[in-house]
């Protein structure tokens, strides 16, 4: 976990994605090292697996992200002691993230935010995944596929072979000649 002076940026891992009691809307629960989080998520938006390690960023500067990263803005609404811990609510324009501290850590006081502060709320893939996402192309596949089609009669009956073949090879097949 690393703290910065005006949020905090923490690895946890995915527990379980659940619906939620408004139509279109999950609960995704997160184990982190010093806290639990869950939040809510618009359903069409979700791009989180179970088990999927992440990092949780709570900034008052607007974080980098990308497009498989959920980020919101919203406010720390509330902090309060219950039976599970020290509890903090943060409102990202009506969606709603809950902060449970384990122990004796404190969100609010370790990472110098306060209640009603704007904040940005952001469930980051972890590097590891978003380095395949962004580098992982099938465009040297493409070019080398590209190379050894004479004509655009031959790809025409290629196609017609493959689909009296075997209609699982479509997909692949257009992908090789996207290029």
């Amino acid at each position: 976990m690393l703290n910065t002076i005006d949020g905090l940026n923490e690895q946890c891992e995915i527990t379980s994605i659940n619906k939620g009691t408004l139509k279109g809307i999950f609960l995704v629960e997160m184990h982190c090292e010093k806290r639990e989080i869950i939040f809510d998520i618009v359903n069409d938006i979700n791009t989180f697996t179970q088990k999927e390690k992440v990092n949780v960023v709570l900034s008052k500067i607007r974080p980098e992200f990308g497009p498989e990263d959920f980020c919101g803005h919203g406010y720390i609404v509330t902090q309060k002691k219950n039976e599970s811990g020290l509890v903090t609510i943060i409102s990202i324009f009506g969606l709603l993230v809950k902060i449970i501290d384990k122990d004796d850590n404190n969100l609010v006081k370790d990472t110098n935010l306060n209640i009603m502060d704007h904040i940005y709320f952001c469930v980051k893939k972890s590097q590891i995944d978003s380095y395949w996402f962004k580098n992982f192309s099938l465009k040297p596949f493409l070019s080398i596929a590209s190379i050894s089609i004479p004509s655009p009669e031959v790809i025409s009956l290629s196609i017609e072979a493959l689909i009296a073949f075997s209609a699982n090879s479509i997909p692949w097949l257009m992908l090789m000649f996207l290029e």
